[in-house]
């Protein structure tokens, strides 16, 4: 569904789209590609925030992929791309530096996120809710550090991995995030 659609009530309608498993065969587009999704939920909190009323289903939707799908790509990006990043980049200081700042600012988002999940399930089951002040401003910092962490890792994190990493590097992501993701062999 568009992030735009209103339903039949007039609410923001909303739902997160899987990715293709076949894209898994390029992790870093699967990687951005998923980076997009995080903006389009981003984008449509924002909204959401703005007119302070929430549909229930989309609430369930954007808490199922905060719970299930954003800890997966976490966890591509901790156990998978940062460490081969690092083993690549050991003479850049700066760079292996910004990575370490961006996994502890992962860390602080998996800190907030319980507020955030736990707002959206609560109200997942009605068919729409207006926010209370405390989910509208959990979702508000969520969304302003997630959109900066999602700009610097489109920016500079991907883009460096995409010079640096080398086939083999790229071979290893692709069976760690298919295994993880329960996916056929690399």
């Amino acid at each position: 569904m568009n992030p735009a659609e209103r339903d039949k009530t007039g609410h923001l309608a909303f739902s997160v789209p899987p990715l293709p498993a076949e894209l898994l065969e390029r992790p870093l587009d699967y990687l951005a590609a998923d980076h997009e999704r995080h903006r389009a939920v981003c984008a449509f909190l924002k909204r959401v925030v703005r007119e302070g009323a929430i549909q229930g289903t989309s609430a369930g939707a954007v808490a199922g992929f905060l719970n299930t799908e954003f800890p997966l790509h976490l966890a591509d990006e901790h156990d998978a791309l940062y460490p081969a990043l690092v083993r690549r980049s050991r003479d850049d200081v700066e760079f292996v530096a910004a990575l370490q700042r961006i996994a502890a600012a992962h860390d602080a988002a998996v800190a907030s996120l319980s507020p955030v999940v736990s707002g959206l399930k609560a109200v997942s089951t009605l068919p729409a809710a207006r926010l209370s002040p405390q989910l509208a401003q959990a979702l508000d910092d969520y969304v302003r550090e997630e959109e900066k962490r999602l700009a610097f890792e489109n920016a500079v994190i991907l883009r460096i991995a995409d010079v640096r990493l080398r086939k083999s590097d790229i071979a290893a992501i692709r069976g760690d995030m298919k295994a993880r993701r329960g996916v056929g062999a690399a």
